[in-house]
Parts: structure tokens; C-alpha cells; sequence
């Protein structure tokens, strides 16, 4: 499908929270790898609470987990 291999770019305001490369499309399911821009420590805990509850887990995390994940929308 055409979104392989492009690079979607997450932004807050001017600021780069981070790029997902786009490595598998289902549409309208498609997943990639995040790649944290300078402005995700900013944006760390609402990553952190969503991976949380996509995969079931308690809420209430430090947010330490990787900065590199599946992102799929």
C-alpha cells in the first residue's frame, strides 16, 4: 500500500515530539516505529498512559519505558 516507508511526523505546536516510519499498512490500520524529537519529554507521560492502557496494564506508570514502540492508528 502507498503509506510504507513514508515518515509521519508528530508535532506539538513548531516542536517535533517525534517521527513514526510507517513499516506496515492495513488500512485503515497502520503501524511503524516512533522515533522521540525534542520535544517528547514533554508529551513522556501521555505516551507512557496510552501504551499502558493499549496493552491492559494499570495506569499510574512512571514513565520509563522505551522511547521506541509500534505506533499503529
Amino acid at each position: 500500500m502507498g503509506f510504507v516507508g513514508e515518515v509521519w511526523q508528530v508535532r506539538k505546536g513548531e516542536e517535533s515530539v517525534g517521527e513514526i516510519l510507517i513499516d506496515d499498512a492495513d488500512f485503515p490500520w497502520l503501524s511503524g516505529k516512533f522515533t522521540a524529537g525534542e520535544a517528547f519529554e514533554a508529551v513522556r507521560e501521555l505516551f507512557a498512559r496510552e501504551l499502558a492502557l493499549a496493552q491492559g496494564t494499570p495506569t499510574g506508570s512512571s514513565g520509563k519505558r522505551s522511547t521506541t514502540r509500534s505506533a499503529a492508528r
